[in-house]
């Protein structure tokens, strides 16, 4: 499953046992997990965020913000997969807003998006119906 099929549509990634997908295709979150499962992948959920930014922007996908795994439930962001917390709220990994190092928001519409040319951090969440691209995972 995990086959170049053209070098146009799609970049795979590397990062020791883990290999991702990234598409090009923008879609909502749902839309974007459906895609990656089409597929025989998952929505990614990577070991290493920072490793995962540094590989995109190396692959020259660095302008693209692309969804990940993680989803709100009210109170924190989680795995989708597991529903363990993925992130708190002032984990090093979120972006600054304000001054402040946090998600936009946790709600049940809100899923985690990577956001790799951010300075502060690559990690923000919007709501789930904004259309990016899918960062698929190999499994």
């Amino acid at each position: 499953v995990c086959k170049k099929e053209t070098e146009q549509d799609i970049t795979f990634i590397e990062m020791g046992k883990e290999i991702f997908y990234l598409s090009k295709n923008p879609l909502a979150w749902k839309e974007a997990k459906e895609y990656c499962e089409n597929k025989g992948m998952v929505l990614a959920e990577p070991l290493d965020v920072l490793g995962l930014k540094k590989a995109i922007t190396d692959n020259d996908h660095a302008d693209y913000h692309s969804w990940l795994a993680g989803r709100g439930n009210g109170v924190a962001m989680v795995w989708d997969s597991s529903g363990d917390e993925s992130f708190p709220h002032n984990h090093a990994f979120w972006e600054i807003e304000d001054g402040i190092r946090h998600p936009h928001d946790i709600t049940t519409d809100s899923c985690l998006d990577m956001r790799p040319k951010n300075k502060d951090g690559p990690l923000a969440s919007q709501d789930c119906d904004h259309t990016k691209y899918a960062i698929c995972e190999c499994f």
